[in-house]
């Protein structure tokens, strides 16, 4: 029986409670307050939206009201966003400095899954990149594989690009290019 599948399905915080969470925080310590309106600004989403999902959230016990019209994070909201920011910051590390993905890209990729990520596979992936940037151990073989695999990558993809690309077209007899032939 596939158990991890209810794991994925999780009723922690999803990436939209995360979203949430984190643009409380923000303007918090921007400026010292966040309303429906501000959160809704920060996140580009209709205020409806954003009051719904905030009460949600409140029910949750993820956000508290401290006062009327305002919304700040309950000490478990703030354990949340706090285990994000490291788990965003490990993947992003992991990501630029390991896989060499761009800056931008490390981030985009970093969002989408900071707040599945269990504690125990972060703490490895902290594990793995110390002993992986220090070059000790048997670590040396892995980063070898791993640069080898990501310099036929680069040559292959450039190859696919300045191949002539009439090559693999079809003829104009409707026929499959030479490349796909038997």
């Amino acid at each position: 029986m596939y158990t991890y599948w209810h794991e994925c399905s999780d009723p922690g915080p999803n990436h939209t409670d995360v979203h949430h969470l984190m643009a409380i925080a923000t303007l918090l310590r921007e400026s010292g307050i966040a309303r429906a309106g501000d959160v809704a600004r920060h996140l580009s989403l209709s205020r409806g939206e954003v009051e719904g999902h905030l009460s949600d959230l409140t029910d949750r016990g993820l956000v508290i009201r401290p006062q009327k019209k305002q919304y700040a994070l309950s000490s478990e909201g703030v354990d949340v966003v706090n285990s994000v920011l490291a788990k965003r910051r490990i993947l992003r590390g992991f990501f630029e400095d390991i896989l060499k993905v761009p800056r931008d890209l490390a981030a985009t990729d970093a969002c989408k899954i900071e707040h599945l990520l269990s504690a125990e596979t972060a703490d490895r992936l902290v594990t793995f990149m110390g002993e992986y940037l220090s070059g000790t151990g048997q670590i040396d073989g892995f980063r070898r594989a791993l640069e080898d695999y990501a310099g036929a990558a680069r040559i292959l993809r450039d190859k696919l690009s300045t191949d002539d690309s009439d090559r693999d077209s079809p003829s104009a007899d409707g026929q499959p290019p030479s490349s796909l032939q038997p």
